[in-house]
């Protein structure tokens, strides 16, 4: 799916010491994507920069979210129903649980390795509940490894619907 990097360089995001955590996100600018440094200097961050630090696909589907995940597009109920759950709140937690008990292969496993990743390296979702807004823009499974994982913007076509 193009995130073999993640796994193969043992990345460890619960190894970052708290406090360089802290310092990124607080001397972050997300308007100018700057990283400002205590002396003066500064870091752009850029897609490439992204791309080959974490080394994973820059394609030429773009991924782009809606406002919200609405039941109206077929993958999303598809991926819903393998869950059992009252209402349209599905937490963190339990899609981990469900991805270390899955065989690694199959568009239910790439779903939820994709929902994991977005909702913890990309857009954090409130209560712990998972990101699935990007879900629509995945037309086939075939798409994932031609997608921009990089870029990921918000669309300007909001959909309806209840959701996350």
């Amino acid at each position: 799916m193009g995130f073999e990097s993640l796994l193969e360089n043992n990345f460890k995001i619960n190894t970052t010491p708290t406090k360089l955590g802290y310092w990124v996100v607080d001397q972050f600018d997300p308007e100018t994507c700057i990283i400002k440094m205590g002396d003066g200097r500064a870091i752009l961050i850029t897609l490439k920069m992204i791309q080959e630090m974490l080394g994973i696909l820059m394609g030429e589907i773009a991924v782009t979210q809606v406002r919200f995940a609405t039941t109206e597009y077929p993958l999303i109920v598809k991926w819903r129903h393998t869950y059992d759950y009252p209402d349209d709140r599905f937490y963190l937690k339990s899609v981990v649980e469900k991805l270390l008990i899955e065989h690694h292969t199959g568009l239910e496993f790439k779903l939820n390795f994709l929902i994991v990743i977005i909702s913890i390296l990309r857009d954090c979702i409130t209560n712990g509940t998972v990101n699935q807004k990007f879900i629509q823009c995945i037309e086939n499974e075939e798409d994932i490894r031609n997608m921009d994982w990089c870029t990921h913007q918000q669309s300007l076509t909001s959909s309806t619907g209840p959701g996350m």
